[in-house]
């Protein structure tokens, strides 16, 4: 289920990125060209670290990842939704997460990048939420 294909589930996770990150930089005031800026650098910052850690993606695939977080971004980035909503999402974003580098772990890729991405995964969700019920 967690196999790199063009589209998998793991592009969910990213949408699902893209769509946390908009709550994030809206919640600190980021005007909607500097919040795209931003995270588009960050989306392929990520391309590069899984590159540079041996994840191997065909090409479709990691253009599938970054339109997906973009798309994500900016629906979450121009239309407002409920904080229950927020909450939901960076719930669903952090338990994707965690199942899918801990379903990596089990198949024997025992590397440290898996596991720091479990516990950001986790810190990344819970101060999304945090900072929604502040």
């Amino acid at each position: 289920m967690w196999k790199e294909r063009n589209i998998d589930l793991w592009s969910l996770n990213h949408l699902l990125f893209g769509c946390t990150l908009a709550v994030f930089m809206k919640s600190f005031g980021f005007d909607f060209f500097t919040a795209v800026g931003l995270a588009v650098a960050i989306f392929l910052v990520w391309e590069v670290i899984e590159l540079s850690n041996r994840i191997f993606e065909t090409k479709i695939n990691k253009i599938s990842d970054v339109a997906l977080e973009l798309l994500g971004f900016i629906v979450f980035y121009k239309i407002e939704f409920s904080q229950k909503v927020y909450i939901v999402l960076f719930l669903a974003f952090g338990l994707l997460e965690f199942f899918g580098f801990y379903s990596r772990i089990k198949e024997g890729q025992k590397n440290l990048l898996n596991y720091i991405c479990i516990f950001l995964a986790v810190a990344y969700s819970f101060s999304g939420i945090f900072i929604l019920l502040l």
